[in-house]
């Protein structure tokens, strides 16, 4: 039946798409079957879910809730859909819709909502707020991108304006600004899954469970993101990790990885976004960079110069066609155009289907009504829909999934299907720690990697589902953490920052043992920040002191906050000063993260004749870099000119350079006569005379140019001419 107001409706123009070579772009459905999509997902029946607004971006005063979760189906298989239903009603702008565990769950405004149907009718007569506490800040800010993951937990952002205090039966989540949440339906236990991004309208998992997201604000374009990373802009965050995509970038919604026989092998693993303020549909793919990805951009597969055509949402459906939600609105912002200008369409909304030419389809089957044997094909396919659909039919039949999850596991062919079997083992409550512990010494280094991920969420001391005690974890992570692959080494730094405490985090410091990267780096310093405390008190330990452990010692120390830092250090140096060949790492330390206070002690070491002549050269060298990395110099008791003339104007080659770039670093104008005496002479070495040049230029100033012309006149080396000039 069609809503009266309904009738009225007129089809808009079909757009003039430019389509990629090798692809095909039909109309799938369109208003009055569907309006206003803004987030859609399929289910295991092959029929496809709409949260769908006429009320966005604000309601009307006086106006009734008119907002609907509306079901569209293909039932004939012809490409097009013929069925559309009316699931829920009564609401107010849902932002996200995922059908599972017997019903649907719709984010909308502060809640998260449990729809059902309980006596068969297609319509739902249940209605549970599962949780509540979202924020509400911004209308397209609100709780969205709901999906499930590999683990079997459901998966929400929100976006930068947004705070949220969501009371769970394990107390109170807080996320304040944009970030990703992740929600254990069974248990109702939440977390933060990472932090930032400006307003993230897109995230899947690939075929590893690694996830990547896209940003509809910010023009930095796809995101890696791994448990615990931050990105900008996230409140009072001392780092935030930089995003994969090189390049400035439009704003993205939405995101889906291409994995299925219905599309080419060139395509596999690819991202597709929509580009919905240049009306296209664009796709990115992705390789393997350091520890983390990088990505190119790739052709568009659509795109229009027509305004009403706005894509908001992409997902693969259950024939391997790519399905594309169209807002269908030349509006598509709402603060910066009036809530009620006349050129807003509140009503109108197509759904896209992209099919790739000479690529295989195939019909829709409803995955309820399979075997397990033959759903354990479907999760081993290969199949982003399949896959993923399978999955949670398998999960929502758990204790028949749980008695036949040997043969699951015997069915397993590939590290893939290794961790799905592992997966889905502990998402029916059966977690198989054995079969675990295979994968994390698989000679695939993304099944390591992914397994590290597992290992941390099965041995979380503040999961009651964990299932591996903590010695174990400590001792498989101590593997991993030295594995050869960086991804590795990074999951296991996530891993370890779960388990808490000094103990895992100074083992997840041994990452730094082999060649580090951005984004180990981050999850270090996201997990030695949180830790500081506890782990500067650690560093009175003398095992810290051990050459070993110098570069671990240096990125705690330059990592926590400042004053934290310094007074270690104070304390550290008041009680032990410098040994005479400078042992350990303390001389560098005190020049990243020193104090005036710590450089005035290293300063008079240096001077007062208290180190060898190496000691001497790297303590100046130390001091000059505070200087210009952190614009810090020493709390002088005496004159620093009058102090660095004897080293300036001595015979050792190396100590002289050092003292000239570190008087030039404070520019020490006393000193530019004696830097002018040295350029000039043709006895000393060629790199002290340039260096010397280059003290005369830092120190600036009349003098300086006097100087300078002075030494342009002279008959000198070709360098130091040049130097010179």
């Amino acid at each position: 039946v069609i809503d009266s107001q309904y009738a009225e409706f007129k089809p808009q123009p079909t757009p003039e798409f430019v389509v990629a070579d090798g692809l095909e772009v039909k109309l799938w459905a369109e208003n009055p079957m569907l309006n206003k999509p803004i987030h859609m997902n399929f289910d295991a029946q092959g029929r496809l879910w709409i949260a769908s607004s006429e009320a966005y971006p604000m309601i009307e005063v006086g106006q009734s809730m008119p907002d609907k979760i509306v079901v569209l189906e293909d039932t004939d298989n012809d490409g097009k859909a013929d069925a559309s239903s009316v699931f829920a009603d009564g609401l107010l702008i849902p932002t996200g819709v995922v059908p599972g565990d017997g019903g649907v769950y719709v984010a909308q405004s502060t809640d998260l909502l449990f729809l059902q149907d309980t006596d068969g009718d297609g319509q739902a007569d249940r209605r549970e707020r599962v949780l509540s506490g979202f924020g509400t800040e911004d209308t397209h800010h609100n709780l969205h991108t709901l999906l499930f993951g590999p683990d079997g937990r459901l998966y929400m952002n929100q976006s930068v304006y947004t705070r949220t205090d969501t009371e769970t039966p394990y107390g109170v989540v807080r996320l304040k600004a944009g970030g990703g949440l992740r929600y254990d339906t069974k248990s109702r236990r939440m977390d933060v899954f990472f932090h930032g991004l400006w307003n993230p309208w897109g995230h899947q998992f690939d075929s590893y469970g690694n996830s990547f997201m896209t940003d509809g604000a910010g023009f930095a374009g796809i995101a890696y993101v791994f448990p615990g990373s931050t990105f900008r802009p996230t409140p009072k965050s001392r780092r935030q990790l930089d995003l994969i995509s090189p390049g400035n970038y439009p704003k993205f919604c939405s995101g889906e990885l291409i994995y299925g026989k219905s599309f080419p092998d060139d395509w596999q693993g690819s991202l597709v976004t929509c580009d919905f303020r240049a009306n296209r549909v664009t796709r990115f793919t992705i390789a393997e960079s350091d520890a983390g990805f990088v990505t190119s951009q790739a052709p568009d597969l659509i795109r229009t110069s027509e305004s009403t055509f706005r894509p908001i949402d992409v997902k693969m459906g259950p024939d391997g066609a790519l399905y594309v939600a169209d807002w269908s609105n030349p509006i598509i912002n709402h603060g910066e155009v009036d809530f009620r200008d006349p050129r807003r369409d509140r009503w109108h909304g197509r759904i896209w289907r992209i099919t790739a030419k000479g690529q295989p389809l195939r019909e829709r089957i409803d995955l309820n009504k399979l075997s397990t044997e033959q759903l354990t094909d479907q999760l081993f396919s290969g199949d982003r829909y399949l896959t993923d659909q399978a999955r949670r039919v398998l999960i929502e039949q758990a204790d028949r999934t749980r008695s036949k999850l040997d043969a699951i596991w015997k069915a397993a062919d590939t590290p893939q299907d290794h961790l799905n079997a592992i997966r889905l083992s502990a998402s029916v409550d059966a977690a198989n720690a054995e079969w675990l512990s295979r994968v994390l010494v698989d000679s695939d280094a993304s099944a390591r990697a992914a397994a590290c991920r597992i290992l941390g969420d099965w041995s979380d001391p503040t999961d009651p589902t964990s299932t591996i005690d903590r010695d174990q974890a400590l001792g498989w992570f101590a593997d991993r953490i030295a594995d050869t692959h960086p991804r590795v080494r990074l999951e296991s730094v996530c891993g370890l920052s779960k388990l808490g405490g000094v103990d895992a985090l100074k083992l997840a410091l041994r990452a730094l043992d082999k060649e580090s990267d951005r984004f180990i780096e981050h999850a270090l310093f996201i997990n030695v920040d949180a830790n500081a405390e506890d782990l500067i008190k650690d560093l009175r330990d003398p095992e810290w002191s051990d050459p070993g452990n110098q570069k671990q010692l240096e990125f705690v120390l330059t990592s926590v906050q400042p004053s934290l830092a310094t007074s270690f250090l104070a304390s550290y140096l008041a009680e032990n000063k410098i040994a005479n060949d400078g042992t350990g790492p303390w001389i560098e330390l005190i020049a990243k993260a020193g104090g005036p206070d710590q450089l005035a002690s290293l300063y008079r070491q240096t001077i007062g004749g208290d180190f060898d002549q190496n000691t001497v050269v790297r303590a100046l060298q130390a001091l000059q870099n505070a200087k210009r990395l952190r614009k810090v110099t020493p709390k002088f008791s005496s004159k620093p000119a009058l102090d660095l003339k004897p080293l300036i104007t001595g015979d050792d080659d190396s100590v002289r350079s050092a003292a000239i770039e570190l008087a030039g670093a404070w520019q020490l104008r006393f000193l530019i006569p004696v830097f002018a005496e040295l350029a000039g002479n043709d006895q000393i070495e060629i790199g002290s005379r340039i260096k010397a040049i280059d003290a005369i230029r830092s120190c600036g100033g009349q003098n300086a140019v006097k100087e300078l012309v002075s030494l342009s006149e002279k008959d000198a080396a070709i360098p130091v001419r040049i130097a010179v000039v």
